[in-house]
């Protein structure tokens, strides 16, 4: 039995869940509809040889930036919520004296209307799975999406 993705809806808000680890990055993005979220699509990518010795400030920074990058076409010019466990990640968009390529990611970040939350680790396996069980070894990225998708 496959997976139920729900297929976006203009009238209802998006949460992207975003997590890295040392292996890769997973991104869920959903929506609240008549109270209950409900996936619209899977993402998850590989992190290069440089990436995967990021800090895990560095780590989650990246995955929120790629993330949001990601699924532009669905968040720009709509507020969303962006769901992170590693809570240092809530003063990337506050601190006004970032450096390096966490300046970058703020700048990126800039042009998206969203507020960032953070929950519990325990909370967010479905990123957190995503950012794990990948192949090793190069480059891979995948996307499951409701339009279309269908499992035997």
């Amino acid at each position: 039995m496959g997976t139920l993705l729900q297929i976006p809806r203009a009238d209802a808000p998006f949460v992207l869940y975003t997590n890295w680890s040392s292996t890769g990055m997973g991104a869920v993005l959903s929506q609240r509809i008549d109270g209950e979220e409900r996936v619209v699509a899977y993402a998850s990518r590989s992190c290069s040889a440089t990436e995967a010795n990021y800090s895990a400030y560095e780590g989650e920074g990246l995955a929120a930036v790629w993330g949001v990058t990601h699924f532009r076409a669905y968040l720009q010019g709509r507020h969303f919520t962006l769901v992170t466990d590693h809570q240092p990640l809530m003063w990337l968009m506050k601190n006004q004296t970032l450096s390096g390529r966490n300046t970058l990611w703020a700048m990126r970040l800039q042009e998206f209307d969203f507020e960032i939350q953070h929950r519990l680790g325990k909370t967010l396996q479905h990123a957190d799975g995503l950012s794990r069980n990948l192949p090793s070894g190069g480059e891979v990225e995948w996307v499951v999406m409701a339009a279309g998708v269908a499992e035997d």
